[in-house]
């Protein structure tokens, strides 16, 4: 009974994302020789995570209310800056036939910047000395907009047999030479995939820290604490839904190897997001109290003052770098798949990926993934893959697993095939 309670835990908690079972979805030209069409109804697709640099889970637990830091926890918490970082994504719409694919994708990311470890030692220790400043969250940002793309790929394989075959080698060549022939042989025999699209994206929502400073001064008859706080962010009361349109392209090709692919492609071309209908807010507050005062009618100083939504006529602009994506699939064994990837993407989690499939049947497929980025990551899928339907649950962990993690992510996905 325990394996069946663990089994079905294990199955809710894995099942992947866009592309499913498809270890190149990014790339534009992947669909090339696809043979059936997908649809992914609204809400059935979607992903998130969280991470931070320095916290394992395991350490959430000193923030519990009521819950006094010991000395160990205190040196955790000074021992670096701190940053936090969430990403988010649900796909609105997919449709697609063969070699063409259409698709709306809502897509988040946001970044609480460093948390200064001096100043945190300050905090938790005391600074009889001498004041300290620092301006923590400065960097901050979130972004959300909508991305839709329309892609279609060339949907037979190109070659370049029109070139007349390479002759290296004589009855002296070296085995070397041998070989170098029957590899630029088989590259202009060789299937080529080539694709692109065409992106259109809505900026709809934007938050930005223009300026943080805290000061704290914490000596043994006193304390003063002081923050100011100047953001700008999406107002939806004065939100367009249509003044963030922008536009951008991808282009791709997809080369047969022995026993695989070998994946090129580059997304997000000339995509530059401006967030207009933006609001300006600024937050201060103070906190003064003399220790050495022990009048019954003493209370401290507690006074904050905010001015919120302050018009902010410039807007944002917010410049996303082309995604890309390059790497090799290869079938090792007869249920057992392989793969590479180098993925350089502004609003996913990229790094270099390697990744192993294994089948015990044709349509349950297991992944494990291994990520090496900003933060390396783990990540466990599992699901079903038929003719008629895909059913993607994925977990993954960041630089740690279960509660040795620095964050957590999930992906769940259902798509239908005709």
């Amino acid at each position: 009974m325990n394996k069946i309670i663990l089994t079905i835990i294990l199955v809710f908690m894995t099942v992947q994302v866009f592309g499913y079972f498809e270890y190149f979805s990014e790339n534009p030209a992947a669909i090339g020789d696809r043979t059936y069409g997908d649809i992914i109804l609204p809400g059935f697709d979607f992903r998130g995570g969280f991470s931070n640099n320095s916290l394992k889970m395991s350490d959430l637990s000193m923030f519990e209310k009521g819950h006094l830091l010991t000395d160990g926890e205190k040196a955790k918490l000074a021992g670096s800056d701190l940053s936090f970082s969430g990403y988010g994504r649900v796909n609105l719409l997919g449709l697609g036939f063969r070699n063409w694919e259409f698709s709306i994708n809502n897509h988040t990311k946001g970044y609480l910047g460093n948390i200064d470890k001096e100043f945190l030692e300050m905090a938790l220790y005391g600074n009889e000395e001498e004041g300290y400043m620092q301006s923590a969250i400065s960097d901050s940002y979130f972004y959300n907009f909508i991305k839709g793309k329309f892609n279609w790929t060339y949907p037979r394989g190109l070659n370049l047999s029109f070139i007349p075959s390479v002759r290296l080698a004589d009855k002296n060549s070296s085995g070397f030479v041998y070989t170098l022939e029957n590899i630029l042989n088989y590259c202009l025999e060789m299937n080529i995939y080539l694709g692109g699209n065409i992106n259109f994206y809505n900026a709809n929502g934007y938050g930005k820290v223009l300026e943080s400073t805290q000061e704290l001064v914490s000596c043994a008859d006193s304390l003063y604490y002081r923050y100011d706080l100047d953001v700008i962010y999406t107002d939806p009361d004065m939100q367009d839904i249509n003044s963030g349109l922008s536009w951008g392209f991808g282009l791709g090709m997809k080369l047969e190897l022995p026993g695989g692919w070998f994946h090129f492609g580059v997304d997000d071309i000339g995509s530059t997001f401006h967030y207009d209908g933006l609001v300006r807010g600024h937050y201060t507050h103070y906190y003064i109290d003399y220790l050495d005062l022990f009048n019954e009618d003493y209370e401290p100083i507690d006074e904050g003052n905010e001015i919120d939504d302050e018009p902010y006529p410039d807007g944002a602009d917010e410049k996303i770098n082309p995604t890309l994506v390059i790497g090799a699939e290869y079938k090792v064994l007869e249920k057992v798949q392989v793969m590479a990837k180098y993925l350089s993407c502004d609003y996913r989690n990229d790094g270099f990926f390697l990744s192993s499939t294994y089948r015990p049947l044709s349509w349950t497929p297991l992944r494990l993934t291994y990520g090496v980025g900003e933060i390396d990551s783990y990540k466990f899928d599992f699901g079903f893959d038929t003719e008629s339907f895909e059913i993607l649950m994925g977990f993954i962990s960041y630089d740690g697993v279960f509660n040795g993690a620095k964050g957590y992510g999930a992906d769940f996905g259902i798509r239908f095939k005709f």
